[in-house]
């Protein structure tokens, strides 16, 4: 019996050619992936509710640069003490306060768009420590904020606060 010789040089250099190449295809195709869809723009709704945001931030670092570039020109705030007060003399007492605030929040936002004016009503408070007698505070407002949005901006025009006890 003879023994023919099984020529292993063509099979291996097929079978590897026959999985190798398609492997190495592969690995070399650039994956096809959608694109990001680019986020959707904020509703008027989530614009107003980041200007408050950003509003209570300036508060508890007491940028007061920052609150006056959220207020109109003809803001007119009405305060937990019943004192009205334009924009100027509003940042004055905002640029007046010395308490040391560890927190500055607001919940329960409800946010009402009509066109270009927003109506805020939440509840709001404020922790820290007094500037004059060192005590800790916990203040606790509801308090309502009207925007105006100008020229693609949000601004507000007015505001009333009443600070409340605990509940």
């Amino acid at each position: 019996m003879r023994t023919v010789p099984i020529p292993w040089r063509p099979v291996v250099v097929a079978l590897t050619t026959s999985l190798l190449i398609p492997w190495l295809a592969a690995a070399q195709t650039p994956k096809r992936t959608t694109p990001p869809r680019p986020a959707a723009p904020p509703t008027p709704e989530q614009q107003v509710v980041q200007q408050e945001r950003a509003w209570s931030r300036a508060i508890l670092r007491h940028d007061i640069e920052t609150i006056a570039g959220l207020l109109a020109d003809d803001y007119v705030r009405t305060s937990p003490d019943g004192r009205v007060h334009n924009k100027a003399e509003a940042i004055l007492e905002f640029d007046r306060d010395r308490d040391k605030y560890t927190a500055s929040t607001f919940d329960d936002a409800k946010v009402r768009i009509f066109g270009d004016v927003a109506v805020v009503q939440a509840a709001g408070v404020d922790r820290g420590t007094d500037a004059d007698t060192g005590r800790p505070f916990t203040r606790r407002y509801r308090y309502t904020d009207i925007w105006v949005r100008r020229g693609g901006e949000w601004k507000c025009v007015a505001s009333h606060a009443s600070e409340v006890g605990d509940k």
